[in-house]
């Protein structure tokens, strides 16, 4: 139904004398951009804030229609998004704020982040977080918050932005936007996984999430929590293949097909848990399948933070296995970016920049700066409270390690390290993975008894109803 949602607010907008444009260049787009700058920098924060209040009815209801093509727009026609959000700009300076103000504002701080200007855009990020809290619109809240959060937390830590979803969660089924409730309660529980939540805790929050949405007959988030929610199963060992709902699968499996968005998640998804349980030739299809569709989009969630982070290190591993220069491009330009993000967050960034740049030092054989940069990703991880990237990184380093001369031992403390880090995350499956490649390839012709309680302090864990996983194959590293 989005898209007839699409046109009938395309054509109110005509109706009430603000058309929009069926299509803008990216360079056009951007010359906007620029001028909706100029125009705000003649205005102080506080003048913002204080702006008059728009008394015209036609201009008000035009707001109301431009607020709700702005998520519409980013599944549909994500080229056309910000065109709406700079026409609510320009339309509350003309004639004065409104309770829909607050949408623009955080959309363009959202534009202007992703544009690498992340600066200005905090700046109207809070400015449109200071107008939604002085106008007191909860019509609006619920995608204000959801989409603050989101973009918020590419400057503050993770961890201390998710209690905006709940904000905005509580702020739409006030207003009865139900639509918005279930965007912000999906989003939240994604962000607990990448913020290195307790999975248990998190797997609870999944089962809620997907309760509601189940009643409320939302396919499009349901399709998504469910990718997420069974990642999370499969790496707590809870996930049983032979238990996985028919019915889940055709709601992925057609929304995949019928949605680009949804099709390029599902595949970072898969890309992810594949990589995850070190499955490579699962890890290369799924890959392949997600860098196929290359959406651009000017909106930045910090939700697909992920899809760049595990696509540069599937991009890397692959390119070791398969030397094609494409995939070695691919794991630099996720690790560009991350560098970047990094810039703006080394809390959040830091330790998955440089575990890229440890990958793509492996990749060239520079195994000096390899050694410092696992190091550097592991304490980085660390010391901001990420213990599931901590195990990964600890893992990655173990790989390393192993093709390296008389470093077997080094690589087993690695090993030994991500095993105590995923039972820490809860992620039982992954940690009884890791523990059956100690016990499989650690051999006494390496100098290492796989029987040794020294070797293995942490026994095999029993997985509550769940499988093991399959074994790896001999591509791990």
């Amino acid at each position: 139904r989005v898209p007839e949602s699409v046109e009938m607010s395309l054509s109110v907008l005509s109706e009430l004398g603000e058309p929009l444009p069926e299509s803008l260049s990216e360079t056009e787009t951007k010359q906007h951009i620029e001028q909706t700058k100029l125009l705000l920098q003649g205005y102080t924060d506080d003048e913002l804030i204080r702006y008059k209040r728009m008394d015209n009815p036609s201009r008000t209801m035009a707001l109301k229609f431009l607020a709700r093509l702005e998520t519409s727009l980013q599944m549909t026609n994500p080229q056309m998004q910000p065109i709406v959000t700079l026409k609510i700009v320009h339309l509350s300076i003309a004639y004065g704020m409104s309770p829909i103000s607050p949408v623009g504002f955080i959309h363009f701080g959202q534009i202007l982040v992703k544009l690498g200007d992340t600066e200005v855009g905090c700046r109207y990020l809070r400015t449109g977080k200071k107008l939604l809290d002085k106008l007191g619109s909860k019509e609006v809240a619920g995608e204000c918050l959801a989409t603050f959060a989101q973009v918020i937390s590419f400057i503050e830590p993770v961890q201390s932005t998710i209690d905006f979803h709940d904000q905005g969660h509580a702020n739409a089924i006030a207003a009865g936007d139900i639509h918005m409730a279930l965007y912000n309660t999906g989003l939240r529980c994604g962000m607990l996984v990448l913020a290195g939540k307790e999975l248990s805790f998190v797997s609870e929050q999944f089962v809620h999430a997907q309760r509601l949405m189940e009643e409320h007959n939302h396919f499009t988030w349901l399709a998504h929590t469910t990718g997420m929610e069974r990642n999370v199963k499969k790496l707590m060992g809870t996930l049983n293949a032979t238990d996985f709902h028919n019915d889940v699968i055709k709601i992925e499996n057609g929304l995949k097909d019928a949605n680009p968005h949804a099709s390029m998640f599902f595949y970072s998804q898969m890309t992810y848990i594949s990589f995850m349980f070190r499955q490579y030739e699962q890890t290369k299809s799924y890959a392949e399948k997600f860098f196929e569709i290359n959406l651009q989009s000017w909106a930045i969630v910090y939700l697909y933070t992920n899809q760049v982070f595990m696509g540069g290190l599937a991009s890397f591993w692959i390119y070791r296995q398969t030397n094609d220069p494409k995939w070695a491009a691919r794991g630099k330009k996720a690790k560009l970016t991350l560098k970047k993000w990094a810039e703006s967050s080394r809390h959040n960034f830091l330790h998955k920049m440089c575990l890229l740049k440890a990958e793509e030092c492996f990749c060239d054989n520079d195994i000096k700066a390899a050694k410092l940069l696992y190091e550097k990703a592991i304490s980085s991880a660390r010391e901001h409270r990420f213990v599931h990237d901590e195990g990964l990184a600890c893992e990655c380093a173990a790989y390393f390690f192993m093709r390296q001369d008389n470093s077997m031992g080094i690589s087993l403390g690695y090993f030994l390290q991500a095993h105590k880090k995923y039972v820490e995350w809860g992620a039982i499956a992954k940690a009884n993975e890791v523990f059956a490649f100690v016990q499989e390839n650690m051999s006494s012709n390496s100098g290492v008894d796989p029987s040794s309680t020294h070797v293995l302090p942490y026994p095999q864990i029993e997985q509550n109803g769940g499988s093991s996983s399959r074994k790896r194959g001999s591509n791990a590293s």
